[in-house]
């Protein structure tokens, strides 16, 4: 009987070495070259097939996959840090307005629509506070 070499997918999408069987496992998601047992690895895509799906899985680098990791910290607090800025913009009244008020304000001597605008700008700010960096 030729013995093959498994892996299954965790509920966590990270691959775990199942061992060597003569079957299929059920819960084997591809079979695996021996070269990569005890090797940290990773599942880099996935197809249907018809039947199923097939799966092909790589060898982690554990240095890139830490620099990785890294970097994806680093952007994710770089999002939550400037997540105030981006929901202000959707907000804020558009730049022509203001400017259209502003215009009023300075050339007309006509502040109302400065004055409305100026109060929702300043409801936007009082509804996403600036993060403290």
């Amino acid at each position: 009987m030729a013995y093959k070499h498994y892996v299954r997918k965790n509920e966590d999408g990270s691959i775990t070495y199942i061992g060597r069987h003569g079957a299929r496992p059920r819960n084997a998601v591809c079979e695996v070259d021996e070269s990569i047992v005890g090797k940290s690895l990773k599942l880099i895509d996935s197809e249907p097939n018809g039947v199923g799906e097939v799966h092909k899985v790589a060898v982690v680098d554990e240095e890139k996959e830490s620099i990785r990791l890294a970097d994806e910290a680093v952007l994710e607090a770089e999002e939550a840090a400037n997540e105030y800025k981006l929901k202000r913009e959707e907000e804020y009244p558009t730049v022509g307005d203001q400017l259209d008020a502003l215009y009023k304000k300075h050339h007309l001597d006509d502040s109302t629509e400065y004055d409305v605008l100026a109060a929702e700008i300043e409801a936007v700010k009082l509804k996403y506070p600036k993060t403290e960096e």
